[in-house]
């Protein structure tokens, strides 16, 4: 589990570790007469605060999981379900430039014209951050952010697939969202 985590999250989990030994440690030694009370109520936090985190967990988990898709029996048409937080989620499989298909999250926006990417989704398909330009700009309820044309091998949701060919004027198929327009 530890190979997982980024060298951000190590540390954090260590500064954790250590903060969490010095607190306890200053519990018992104040402690001194009280030790099995002292551990009693440790404990029982200890139980409470992951009640807690597991119930976050679940509830956010319950968030993606009950945006369900139903696809019609002729394969050419797919409805979704509301998820908790109101919008529509979808997780599409998209092969990029590595050739390996990566399942990646969508918030589904009925008004949009192009399908958006996170610079973190684009690298997960392949596409370098050197390789991005980011000529062109979008206008989203967050404020205006560059964007980088890419074009994508294949995207499949559900049995629905399709091979991305470039739009009119060699113009890519998906968009890359990147920093903020100051």
């Amino acid at each position: 589990m530890l190979q997982t985590l980024s060298s951000d999250q190590l540390q954090s989990l260590t500064y954790l570790t250590i903060l969490l030994v010095v607190v306890v440690s200053y519990s018992l030694v104040s402690r001194r007469g009280r030790i099995l009370q002292s551990l009693r109520q440790i404990v029982l936090w200890g139980l409470i605060i992951v009640g807690v985190a597991a119930g976050y967990n679940l509830w956010q988990g319950a968030g993606l999981s009950m945006a369900a898709m139903q696809q019609s029996t002729d394969g050419r048409s797919m409805a979704l379900r509301r998820g908790f937080d109101g919008q529509y989620h979808l997780a599409m499989m998209i092969r990029g430039p590595s050739g390996v298909e990566q399942a990646i999250n969508f918030i589904v926006d009925t008004g949009a014209t192009d399908m958006v990417l996170t610079t973190q989704d684009a690298e997960k398909l392949g596409f370098g951050p050197d390789g991005l330009r980011f000529l062109g700009t979008a206008r989203t309820a967050n404020g205006t952010t560059r964007t980088a044309l890419v074009q994508l091998d294949r995207v499949r949701l559900g049995t629905m697939s399709a091979a991305c060919a470039p739009r009119e004027r060699g113009r890519s198929s998906c968009l890359v969202a990147g920093h903020a327009v100051s």
